[in-house]
């Protein structure tokens, strides 16, 4: 049995390849460059140097695997966002077919069913579909918002103590930390005894308010973090004034902002099976202070 990954050095996948090797799994990892892989992963795993939209270098990584874990990554500077999203599972689904994968755990959003128009979590949705035409057993983990997406935000709470979404201050999401998706991903990528299509929704350890959230950061960091309402238009301008993605990625999370606020997410209701992981207090602890304290040195 092989486990092939990609994005082994991604904000899930590292957590997954870590777990995996503790567990004494065999993994072939693709990477772009493998200088970025730690010293034990290269160690333990077969690596593949590639891309996850180059289909020889997918060929090369799912060549005999027992499993893939498909996860695209974030396509910050594309063109075309729902191009990338949907040419990336084409070539999964090409790979997948030739190869003969017979199992695939893919990383996806709760919604489904509820984002036409919905940016980034419809894109994941179609992925989906386009991974579903083939004979493989499917596992599509149907992530809640993210813990780590605070991160994203580090200059300017780190500097000017704000965190700003466009989105109301009251509306509470599910959310849930990277490390627990690559932990609800384990059990399906280590078993031969599932069979079927289905998705596996996670809800984290609770919804949060982004008044809630900034609370719990503050105390993190020991400083406060206000949170300001941002205009879709405004954000837009934002993410590509600062050179953060391209126009067309930034609209796509313009249109997934607006999906959450019409409650996309309420399609999936939460419930005792997808309820649970770290919580959002330990989190901020353990990931978003010593990036906060990073981002304050870095300045120093």
């Amino acid at each position: 049995m092989t486990i092939a990954v990609t994005t082994p050095t991604g904000q899930t996948g590292h957590h997954l390849v870590d777990a995996l090797l503790a567990a004494g799994q065999p993994v072939r990892v693709l990477v772009r460059d493998p200088a970025t892989l730690p010293k034990p992963v290269v160690n333990g795993c077969e690596v593949v140097t590639g891309n996850i939209q180059d289909p020889a270098a997918m060929r090369k990584l799912t060549e005999g695997a027992s499993h893939l874990f498909f996860c695209i990554p974030m396509p910050g500077h594309a063109p075309d966002a729902r191009a990338f999203y949907l040419h990336t599972a084409g070539v999964a689904l090409r790979c997948a077919i030739e190869s003969g994968v017979p199992r695939i755990v893919t990383v996806s959003s709760i919604g489904f069913g509820n984002s036409r128009n919905g940016g980034t979590v419809g894109f994941l949705h179609e992925m989906e579909e386009v991974l579903n035409a083939s004979s493989a057993h499917i596992r599509h983990m149907r992530c809640c918002n993210i813990m780590e997406n605070y991160v994203m935000q580090r200059k300017l709470i780190a500097h000017r103590g704000l965190m700003t979404f466009p989105m109301p201050a009251t509306l509470a999401v599910p959310t849930i930390a990277r490390r627990d998706v690559a932990a609800r991903a384990l059990p399906f990528l280590t078993s031969q005894d599932w069979t079927g299509k289905e998705g596996t929704p996670m809800h984290g350890p609770g919804d949060f308010d982004n008044l809630v959230t900034a609370e719990i950061l503050g105390k993190a960091i020991g400083k406060p973090v206000k949170f300001e309402p941002i205009t879709y238009d405004n954000y837009r301008s934002l993410m590509v004034n600062t050179g953060a993605m391209s126009e067309s990625f930034a609209d796509a999370l313009v249109d997934m902002f607006k999906a959450l606020n019409a409650g996309c997410f309420d399609s999936e209701p939460r419930s005792a099976e997808s309820t649970g992981g770290m919580s959002f207090e330990d989190w901020a602890i353990e990931t978003f202070k010593p990036a906060i304290e990073a981002e304050w040195s870095s300045k120093q």
